[in-house]
Formats: C-alpha cells, structure tokens, sequence
C-alpha cells in the first residue's frame, strides 16, 4: 500500500477523533454484514481514497463490544479488489493504516497510524 503523505491525516491522526464520518466520502459499501463493514472512501480534503473496515468481536455482556476500524490508503481499484480477498486477520498485516482500536468497548480510543513492525537485528 502506499504512504498518503499529500493526506492531512498521515500527520494529524488525531484530528480524527470525536467523529471521523465528516472527513470523508463514502464512495461505495462493499460489505455490509453484522459485525463486519467494508467501504470505499474519500478523504473530502486531498482526495486520497481508503479502504475502511469495521470489524466487532460480540462479547455476549449486554453491549460495549470490541472493535477496530481501519482506514488502509489505496491507489487503484486493484488495491480495493486485493484487500477486499483479505481475511479480517489479514488485514492486521497490511501496513501502513490508520487504526481506531476499542478493545474492551469502553475505554476512550484514539486513532493511531500502524506501521510494519522493524526487523530485529
């Protein structure tokens, strides 16, 4: 994938939070399940498109599920065709990405940008 650096949010995650919906267009739903959302979106600011993903781990105790939702840049419809072949899984592996992270449903979150891990030498 690429590194959107033109993207105010590759700087400025944190400009995303408190609601993120504002930020783009939604350009097409791909997948529209329980517990699992897949999108094509446009940042309203530079243009740059992204893959978003929503994915919810149900915990059966009366709400404040788990998630993660993921904004992964894209170039080309054949990046959306290769992510979309993607396990949710999978997509924990694609680098770089913005991420909002929940993992216990209740605490404050704050969007971050994953990285690959650095080799150890």
């Amino acid at each position: 994938m690429i590194n959107p650096i033109q993207c105010r949010y590759w700087n400025e995650p944190e400009a995303l939070n408190g609601g993120y919906w504002g930020a783009f267009d939604r350009l097409r739903h791909i997948v529209d399940e329980p517990h699992l959302d897949r999108m094509e979106l446009r940042c309203k600011e530079c243009g740059q498109h992204y893959f978003y993903e929503f994915t919810e781990e149900v915990n059966f105790g009366g709400g404040g599920d788990p998630y993660i939702i993921s904004l992964i840049p894209v170039r080309s419809e054949d990046n959306i065709q290769t992510l979309l072949e993607t396990s949710v899984l999978g997509l924990r592996t694609v680098f770089p990405r913005l991420q909002l992270s929940n993992t216990d449903g209740k605490s404050p979150h704050e969007w971050a940008w994953q990285h690959a891990p650095k080799a150890v030498q």
